[in-house]
């Protein structure tokens, strides 16, 4: 019997200026774990401080390049914008990668408005579908994966 290949969906959203960066990434994944692979990026702890020159090579080691080689081997991208979206920089980078290759794209906007968020974000959103929810956007990729 030969097993159903599974598309993967890139979590993307807030970890360093987010209270609660797992809670709906980790529903995400129990809730499609039958259809599909949820890649949740990992938040390692960093032994290094801003102002330690090892920092900056350690931050693009452990989490810049494994994260856009992760995004660019992921058919899908979720990306939830908040506010500690807006304080970041990694999830400009995910998308920006994922409109690069025009991977699907699905967003949903939490505490921000579509108006606030930069030109370039707006751009990298072109063709995306957007959704109220974690649950909508369950919804939508339960239906996409059926």
């Amino acid at each position: 019997m030969t097993q159903k290949y599974k598309q993967s969906i890139y979590a993307s959203g807030a970890i360093e200026f987010s209270k609660d960066p797992d809670t709906w990434r980790n529903k995400m994944q129990k809730e499609l774990k039958k259809e599909f692979n949820v890649i949740i990026p990992y938040a390692k702890f960093c032994p290094h401080s801003k102002d330690e020159e090892k920092y900056k090579d350690w931050i693009k080691e452990n989490f810049i390049i494994p994260d856009i080689e992760a995004v660019m081997k992921s058919e899908n991208l979720f990306v939830k914008i908040d506010p500690g979206v807006i304080r970041g920089s990694g999830t400009y980078g995910e998308l920006t990668v994922a409109a690069y290759f025009n991977k699907s794209i699905v967003y949903m906007l939490d505490g921000v408005k579509e108006t606030e968020l930069p030109g370039w974000t707006l751009g990298c959103l072109t063709n995306a579908v957007k959704v109220e929810s974690i649950e909508d956007a369950i919804k939508y990729y339960k239906s996409k994966g059926e």
